[in-house]
């Protein structure tokens, strides 16, 4: 069995409530780029809540991680791709124990420190992604603590791409 389908096997009682973020890649074809991204997470069954109040989105009762980092990718469309959501948009996800988890639920702290991000993305001004986030490694799978399935709607660049972002989450 692969690693991933491992991972998936193995839910961890943390999930995702909402998110938030931006990134800028530059390129054709071939990109580089950066990304800011805020994670909005809550152990499950959660007290978190999400309140819409206006344009914003009040969150109690959720840790937020944040995460910057540098990455490269394919894609079609722009030479400069924009990417931004807000916690008022659609978005969420679970978090699954990794393959360093020893069998134990994941904690905060297994959450924060390198991680790596992969983000496949389909947009005509307002988008579509899904992220892949590896925690605790910026590296092979195998050394993560836990695995993040998130997906979100946003406004974007129109194209289709795919990025792997290598960064550091607090």
């Amino acid at each position: 069995m692969g690693i991933l389908q491992d991972c998936l096997n193995r839910p961890s009682s943390w999930s995702f409530c909402t998110s938030e973020g931006a990134s800028v890649n530059i390129g054709e074809v071939v990109l580089v780029g950066m990304a800011d991204f805020d994670f909005y997470v809550t152990q499950t069954p959660g007290t978190a809540s999400v309140t819409s109040i206006g344009p914003h989105r009040e969150i109690r009762d959720a840790t937020r991680l944040r995460f910057f980092g540098l990455g490269r990718g394919l894609g079609i469309g722009s030479p400069i791709d924009i990417s931004r959501s807000a916690t008022n948009m659609p978005s969420g996800g679970q978090i699954y124990r990794g393959p360093r988890s020893s069998g134990r639920d994941v904690t905060i702290a297994d959450l924060k420190g390198q991680c790596r991000i992969e983000v496949g993305a389909v947009a005509a001004m307002a988008g579509v992604s899904g992220m892949m986030i590896w925690f605790g490694t910026p590296g092979p799978p195998a050394f993560a603590r836990a695995l993040g399935m998130l997906w979100g709607v946003g406004i974007e660049t129109p194209g289709i791409g795919a990025m792997e972002y290598t960064g550091y989450i607090w």
